[in-house]
């Protein structure tokens, strides 16, 4: 997994880890990611005002930021999907 973002400390890398322990999280990833860029950027900024008003880790806010890259969204949505097959 971590050749495909940064390192195995990565924010990023722990959050599809964790997602892919929990098939809700897994869920409302997949959900954000399989949008089209503009539908997903607007998801993901919605979704990172709603964690900071209510004080989310900064590891899980600097996470889902990381994920209004094109690239970085088709990759993780592809590694998502591929654990729910």
């Amino acid at each position: 997994m971590s050749n495909w973002f940064k390192t195995s400390d990565d924010p990023l890398v722990v959050l599809i880890a964790a997602a892919s322990d929990d098939p809700e999280m897994t869920a409302a990833l997949v959900a954000v990611l399989g949008q089209p860029a503009f539908h997903r950027r607007s998801m993901l900024g919605t979704w990172d005002e709603h964690l900071r008003l209510n004080g989310a880790p900064s590891a899980l806010i600097a996470a889902l930021a990381r994920l209004t890259d094109d690239d970085l969204a088709e990759r993780a949505l592809a590694l998502l999907t591929s654990r729910c097959t």
